[in-house]
């Protein structure tokens, strides 16, 4: 919340209790304005908000567009980046976490990394493209990719314009993705050769992150709005069980994981975010980052190398919390 009030300019201030605070609101088009010691809520026009929106909000152009054509699972240090058009090439095959590591990693001293490798967004493009789910459309049901299900709604002004029919048809779209939504047998068995490969075991658990084309860049951060997923390659399809990865936990398989973190870019709270930045939807997509799942953490945070609310500060911003506590959602 920090990194993104700040980034955008956004008040961030507390609400002892901000259910009861602002349900005279609900429903409501308001203006909050905030201080250093108090904030206000009131009723706005419509001309009002959109003369304020079109003069802050910002607007953000998808520079490396997905790469359909790269599908290799690679070594972080075997991804290059030592130029701006490897970098650029490295977000449009693999996102912006993959490649930032595999950059840190040309200077970071060997002890502090951590093995990984990058699953490019190809796998993501052809999983909307070959899974299908039932829609009405003109009053008849019909089947349609998941992927011509998005280009649909973006095209439909409703959609665009109201906010509970969004938070509907995206939390469907979700289900659907991991209910319905089949991973290739090859990736599947990939992923588990790349894993044992990487990490030296297949029975260590490992973290699926997000790492789309439209996070971790200088106009657009992304911060906690995607997800990240623990998965075991030792873990197969089934009822419910200890993993075998880890005894403590439940049975975490890799296609449930990888869905997981592909549905993630189509949370409410992700969509909403790029819709303010202006950011081309059709030309988002989503790879993984794969690593090490790590216990019993000591802190957890976010950093970057600049200020991301003021551009022209060189100084490092790092936002960190103590302890093995989500970074995300943390508790109170």
């Amino acid at each position: 919340l920090n990194v993104l009030a700040a980034r955008r300019g956004t008040p961030n201030v507390f609400v002892a209790d901000p259910l009861t605070a602002f349900a005279p609101f609900d429903g409501q088009l308001v203006r909050l304005r905030a201080t250093a010691d108090a904030y206000s809520v009131v009723p706005a026009a419509p001309a009002e908000a959109t003369a304020f929106w079109a003069e802050h909000r910002p607007s953000v152009t998808v520079l490396h567009p997905p790469d359909p054509d790269f599908r290799a699972l690679v070594d972080l240090h075997d991804i290059p980046s030592a130029t701006a058009s490897d970098r650029g090439a490295a977000i449009g095959r693999f996102g912006g976490k993959v490649t930032g590591l595999a950059t840190l990693y040309t200077t970071l001293d060997p002890a502090y990394q951590t093995a990984g490798f990058g699953v490019p967004v190809a796998h993501y493009l052809e999983f909307m493209a070959s899974n299908s789910w039932e829609l009405v459309l003109d009053g008849q049901p019909q089947v349609i990719s998941f992927a011509d299900t998005i280009s649909l709604w973006l095209a439909d002004p409703n959609f665009r314009s109201d906010s509970a029919l969004r938070r509907g048809h995206l939390a469907a779209l979700a289900a659907a993705m991991l209910q319905r939504g089949a991973v290739p047998p090859a990736l599947r068995a990939a992923l588990q050769a790349q894993i044992s490969a990487t990490f030296g075991d297949p029975a260590v658990m490992v973290r699926f992150r997000s790492s789309s084309n439209v996070e971790d860049g200088l106009d657009f951060n992304g911060a906690g709005l995607y997800s990240s997923v623990s998965a075991c390659a030792l873990d197969e399809p089934g009822a419910d069980g200890p993993s075998a990865c880890d005894p403590d936990k439940k049975r975490r398989t890799v296609a449930a994981a990888i869905k997981e973190v592909w549905a993630s870019l189509w949370q409410l709270g992700a969509f909403e975010e790029r819709e303010y930045y202006q950011i081309d939807h059709a030309r988002a997509a989503m790879g993984v980052l794969v690593s090490l799942r790590h216990e019993d953490e000591r802190a957890n945070g976010v950093a970057f190398t600049g200020n991301p609310a003021d551009a022209r500060d060189g100084r490092y911003t790092i936002n960190v919390q103590a302890g093995e506590v989500d970074v995300v959602s943390p508790p109170p």
